[in-house]
């Protein structure tokens, strides 16, 4: 099976319909304002059109036709890019601002580079220069340093509480911004990175296609005789954000730190409500067993209720109490503590504040070194290319079978490629996978007394006896519980089922996940034996037919081209800017 019969499928046979179904749901996204990703896309399309679309790396090439289609409308274009995002919740999936990556194999006829790239990146270059990181946190600090928590006069002391808390969490709120500002600056500098990346990798990739185009002619014997050629041990880099440090932050494990203000505070203020939600607990309790024993009638009810209510009362006036004494205790415990996430955030600010320096020594050596080299030497590949490759890969192909050979090898290796991007989305949809249904048990675990006590809440009919004793008083009274069972415990009770279903889904898609996987990696090798068949039947036929001087100048090229591009492939990110 090819890559497009294990992943895309049926998708190409309805693609203007897909791309249609985008455009409705973009208006839709636009129109609510919502955000969904790349997993809901896919459940949406499948859903809208009856169909069974897997998830792929093709989603992107759809969500890039919808939005040149719907040129028409900018909030529907603003929707595709915007509203719809990677499962990681942070990347966009399409985002016409950002170079594509490029799997397509060299078209040796009509060799071009896309220049377009360099526009983008110095359009990022810009935006990068115009975020001062440093001045929007030392902003942020400012407005913490002048917040101030109101003053309350409280009888129990409640309201003072309420009023410190209330300080802590402003602070906590302008902390948070001072993370946000430091991964906003973070983020539009490792973007910048991540396209000078895709654009050097086509430059790797004209060198992988020049140096096959050799093995096609010469055999695999010229990676002995030319092995500076095939030597790419400083050239396969890896990801720069993977690479690029994180930073251990005290707000990173706040929650740990400081929330033992936020527990007892809350446990404080909410003790009157708690008092009351025990109480009613106990009153859904008594009353199903009452509907169990067929026992449940207006006075009974009211009775319950009513011993509810003298709880209510007698525990929120021992809460009031309570709270008298516990208050100062409680204001000085998160006032401690206020001070102790201030520490804290002010530690964060100078590790943030030294990673935006290094940041900017980094975005300085990749505008003033990095993308300048790779421009000028782009610009003049496409010359050497055009010049003195293409007119020598003209005369090689003019012979009708090596030309169908090397069109169906650069198909090949196009599928290649793809392949190998789509194993690394398929292993990232794998920990998707797993981080889902780690998060839905736990909420499952979570749940399942409150979904154990609703159901075993449900009213039952009464039973034989009381129908003949008071048939329509019991019946009425049973009809009416259900209704507001069905009213309050039902929607409960399905969330928790549904989760229970999507645990199970999720289970599936890492298997079909897997499978494809397996699939892939198969196809990959019988890739590789095709392009092995194929360069032998290449060259055996060069051998009999060609013009053998055009090897030698052919060869002096490639060297040529290689040799120089070496030098841009090889450079990299200063090790201490990592």
């Amino acid at each position: 099976m090819t890559h497009t019969e294990i992943i895309i499928q049926d998708a190409t046979s309805i693609n203007n319909k897909l791309v249609d179904a985008i455009i409705k749901k973009a208006q839709r996204l636009s129109l609510d304002s919502e955000i969904i990703n790349r997993r809901m896309l896919v459940d949406y399309l499948n859903e809208e059109l009856q169909v069974n679309l897997k998830e792929g790396l093709y989603i992107k090439q759809l969500l890039k036709e919808a939005y040149l289609k719907s040129s028409y409308s900018s909030s529907i274009q603003n929707a595709i890019v915007n509203n719809i995002l990677d499962n990681d919740g942070k990347n966009r999936v399409f985002n016409p601002s950002r170079v594509e990556q490029r799997v397509e194999a060299l078209n040796i006829q009509n060799p071009q580079i896309d220049l377009n790239d360099f526009n983008l990146i110095a359009q990022e270059t810009e935006t990068v220069k115009k975020v001062d990181g440093t001045f929007e946190i030392q902003t942020i600090q400012k407005k913490i340093d002048s917040l101030k928590p109101k003053k309350e006069i409280s009888i129990t002391g409640s309201s003072k509480v309420e009023a410190i808390r209330e300080h802590a969490f402003n602070i906590k709120e302008e902390y948070t911004k001072i993370i946000q500002t430091h991964e906003k600056v973070k983020d539009i500098n490792l973007n910048l990175v991540d396209d000078f990346d895709k654009t050097r990798n086509k430059l790797k990739l004209i060198r992988e296609d020049l140096l096959a185009l050799l093995i096609d002619l010469f055999g695999d014997n010229i990676k002995a005789s030319e092995p500076e050629l095939f030597d790419v041990s400083k050239i396969n880099w890896e990801s720069f954000e993977d690479r690029y440090g994180k930073l251990d932050t005290y707000f990173s494990c706040i929650n740990d730190n400081v929330a033992i203000f936020r527990e007892a505070h809350q446990q404080h203020l909410s003790a009157m409500a708690l008092s009351g939600k025990n109480e009613f607990n106990k009153f859904l309790s008594k009353t199903s067993k009452l509907a169990n024993a067929g026992k449940l009638n207006n006075s009974n009810l009211k009775g319950a209720a009513g011993a509810a209510a003298v709880g209510f009362l007698i525990e929120g006036g021992a809460a009031v109490l309570k709270s008298r004494s516990q208050a100062k205790k409680t204001i000085a415990q998160i006032e401690l503590d206020i001070e102790k996430m201030k520490e804290g955030m002010r530690s964060d600010v100078q590790l943030i504040l030294d990673d935006i320096l290094k940041l900017g020594r980094f975005y300085t050596e990749l505008k003033d070194k990095l993308i300048p080299q790779l421009k000028l030497f782009s610009q003049k590949a496409i010359n050497k290319l055009a010049d003195d490759i293409s007119p020598l890969y003209e005369q090689i192909i003019s012979n009708q079978e090596i030309r169908d050979l090397r069109d169906s090898n650069k198909k090949l290796l196009t599928e290649f490629r793809v392949i190998e991007a789509e194993l690394i989305d398929k292993n990232e949809q794998i920990r998707f996978n797993d981080s889902r249904h780690q998060m839905l048990t736990e909420v499952i675990d979570l749940k399942r007394p409150e979904y154990n006590f609703l159901l075993a809440s449900m009213p039952v009919k009464p039973n034989l006896f009381y129908k003949i004793i008071s048939p329509t008083k019991s019946i009425n009274l049973y009809n009416e519980t259900l209704i507001d069972w069905y009213t309050y415990c039902k929607p409960s009770v399905d969330e928790f089922e549904n989760t229970q279903k999507d645990i199970v889904r999720e289970a599936e898609l890492k298997e079909t996940n897997l499978n494809d996987i397996d699939m892939l990696t198969n196809r990959k090798l019988n890739i590789q034996e095709e392009l092995k068949n194929n360069s032998e039947r290449i060259r055996t036929v060069f051998s009999e037919t060609g013009n053998k001087g055009i090897l030698k100048d052919l060869l002096t090229h490639i060297k040529d081209f290689t040799v120089s591009s070496k030098g841009v492939l090889e450079l990299n990110i200063s090790n201490e800017l990592i």
